[in-house]
């Protein structure tokens, strides 16, 4: 710390003194021992102070002028370095005979120190290779010297060297191994749903370090269906092919085959040579229907939500003002023009019918849907009084409708239960309806706080339909707004649509499921519920041959989402139940862990620019020469003691 900062400290814990003593003289009963007490709360104020400054605290040689291991822990260490050796094993030899007796630093996912002699005989096989965690703790621990072993594939290089001058470390880069001639399969991806015979189309990408092509074949149950092959990429890009292959309907009732999609060229990382795509062979289910007749922002956040809760495809369209029709969607699809008669063909198709906007000058194909369709969730207009609605509604009334704060019984009441409402951003307008005989509210609201109860939205079932009709305006500032109001719009529209699509043989995936049938190597495993408020999740993996590799109960971390480790790489299914109060909402599938990781195609950096800076910074003298004050429990242990002290003197000697 300069002298200059020194100074301003000092000068603080005075005017902190001063102060103190004043508070005790002045304002404090008189009583004995009154200066001590005044001492004691200006050093542990003193202290704090000190903390913000945060001076290094001198070691002896030792510790100042000791030298750190970091060893590299990723997935990239597992492969060959020379002869029978692996990366890793080489640099846990080189570790153990530099590290003396301080600890050896693991980097990877994140920094974790381990005895060199605990070192595994295997890299822990981490999914990333992140190196500034593991600078910033030598740096804490008041280490001047770190010796990094690591086969070069850092993916925050030019972060770690942005901050290098900041720690004051110097640096000692040790290769491991050398570049290998690798090719990965980097993508591999084919539409969700596919009708049985029909071509379909399935799009890879290979990038890495090619002779003059590629070449890429589809596997169903070992019996390769398709091959394709794609010109060597150039450096830093990607070779993409598509490969078109007929599939028949899938044995099981479920429809789902695994598709094994791997490169023929052998080389020195076999594992990131494949990859697995899951697709659903049968009639593709018609899926969601949304049309918007008069476009706000209630589609864009009610369309993704619907997607995701349901599981099933969604096919969204907005009217414009010249009454032509463009598609709602992400990417390429997004605004592209579409025929009214397929909009029209569509809603007739789809399996759950959303109508937003219906007024008096939506076309007679949607009017007709709006009485008729078997599972329909209606947003009317304001002119939608004399429209032949599930229930008679009247106009909207403006005001601020907030929401009561019982959920009262309903076919998804338990499904809503737990859910913040107070606080909620109030509807700009809410209408009157005439609920007929049977029909239920999910959520109810009053204007102003104080007046009459009135329904949120209709909903009811008879003649083999189901139907619910939004009665007020303004949802969607909910979901835009985020925090407990996103969540209070995605459990509200998210129940009425999986009570709308529950009956009838509306296909879709399990309600409870793994956010990707396949998933990431050494990533966590995100399971999600998006139909059902869960607290907890149930999971039971079991491999190929029928044996159990987890049986474990996880809490929903935020959201509808849960996560549990991912298991070894390798095919597997799943039975999951999710508990949200009394109701148990089940699901089963499979599940694939891909060998596939994106540390093994990482090419090595250049790194050398570390250790320059950390020659630049210590002859510049400013390398670190202890340990930082922040790091050291004995400041924190003072601090309570005094201010301890202090509060206990207080009481025993009649100050409250």
């Amino acid at each position: 710390m300069s002298a200059l900062a020194w100074l301003l400290w000092l000068g603080l814990s005075v005017a902190v003194g001063f102060l103190s003593i004043w508070q005790y003289r002045r304002r404090e009963t008189p009583v004995r021992g009154r200066m001590l007490l005044a001492v004691l709360r200006a050093g542990a104020v003193a202290l704090v102070l000190l903390l913000l400054f945060d001076p290094e605290l001198p070691a002896g040689d030792g510790a100042a002028r000791g030298t750190q291991v970091l060893l590299d822990a990723s997935l990239s260490m597992r492969l060959p370095a020379d002869g029978a050796n692996t990366r890793w094993q080489v640099a846990v030899a080189h570790a153990r005979s530099r590290t003396g007796d301080r600890p050896v630093l693991l980097f990877g996912e994140r920094a974790r120190a381990m005895a060199a002699g605990a070192l595994p005989d295997e890299a822990p096989g981490d999914g990333g290779t992140r190196l500034l965690p593991a600078l910033q703790a030598a740096a804490e621990a008041g280490v001047r010297n770190v010796i990094v072993l690591t086969d070069g594939g850092i993916e925050d290089a030019d972060e770690a060297a942005r901050w290098v001058p900041r720690l004051g470390l110097g640096i000692e880069l040790v290769r491991v191994g050398s570049d290998v001639t690798n090719a990965s399969l980097v993508e591999a991806s084919s539409p969700q749903w596919i009708e049985a015979g029909q071509l379909v189309p399935l799009d890879f990408a290979v990038a890495g370090s090619i002779a003059d092509s590629a070449r890429a074949v589809v596997r169903r149950e070992g019996r390769v269906i398709a091959r394709a092959t794609v010109p060597a990429p150039s450096a830093g890009r990607v070779a993409a092919g598509r490969m078109e292959l007929r599939l028949d309907a899938a044995p099981s009732d479920d429809g789902w085959i695994r598709l094994d999609v791997a490169l023929e060229n052998g080389d020195a990382v076999p594992d990131d040579d494949q990859r697995t795509v899951y697709v659903q062979v049968g009639a593709e289910p018609a899926g969601v229907a949304l049309v918007s007749f008069r476009p706000d922002w209630e589609p864009r956040f009610l369309a993704p939500l619907l997607e995701r809760s349901l599981g099933l495809p969604l096919r969204a369209y907005l009217r414009s003002a010249t009454g032509r029709y463009v598609r709602l969607a992400s990417g390429l699809d997004a605004g592209g023009v579409v025929d009214e008669a397929d909009v029209r063909r569509a809603v007739e198709r789809g399996q759950l019918v959303v109508l937003h906007g219906l007024g008096i000058d939506a076309p007679a194909w949607a009017r007709a849907a709006a009485r008729t369709a078997a599972h329909v969730l209606i947003f009317p207009a304001d002119d939608a009084t004399a429209a032949d609605l599930p229930a008679q509604i009247g106009a909207s009334v403006e005001g601020d409708y907030f929401l009561a704060p019982e959920v009262p019984p309903s076919p998804v009441a338990a499904l809503l239960a737990g859910v913040e409402l107070a606080g909620t951003r109030p509807l700009t307008g809410l209408r009157p309806v005439d609920m007929p005989a049977g029909a239920w509210t999910p959520l109810m609201a009053t204007r102003g706080r104080q007046g009459a109860l009135m329904p949120l939205v209709a909903a009811g079932e008879g003649g083999g339909r189901r139907w619910a009709i939004a009665l007020g305006s303004g949802y969607w500032q909910w979901a835009f707004r985020g925090g407990a109001e996103r969540q209070l719009y995605a459990r509200l529209w998210s129940a009425l649509a999986g009570w709308l699509a529950r009956e009838g043989d509306i296909a879709s995936l399990p309600p409870v499921r793994p956010a990707r049938m396949a998933a990431p190597r050494g990533a966590p495993v995100p399971w999600v519920t998006p139909a059902v408020a869960s607290d907890s999740i149930h999971v039971v993996v079991s491999d190929e041959g029928g044996g159990t590799v987890m049986d474990t109960v996880i809490t929903v971390a935020r959201g509808d989402t849960a996560f549990t480790t991912a298991p070894p790489p390798g095919h597997y299914s799943y039975r999951a139940r999710a508990f949200s109060g009394y109701n148990v909402i089940t699901g089963e599938g499979l599940l694939t862990v891909e060998r596939y990781s994106p540390e093994f195609a990482r090419s090595s950096v250049d790194v050398a620019r570390l250790e320059s800076g950390a020659t630049t910074v210590r002859g510049a003298g400013s390398a670190r020469s202890g340990t930082p004050l922040h790091a050291s429990p004995y400041a924190y242990a003072l601090i309570v003691l005094l201010l301890a002290a202090e509060w206990i003197l207080r009481r025993r000697w009649g100050l409250r």
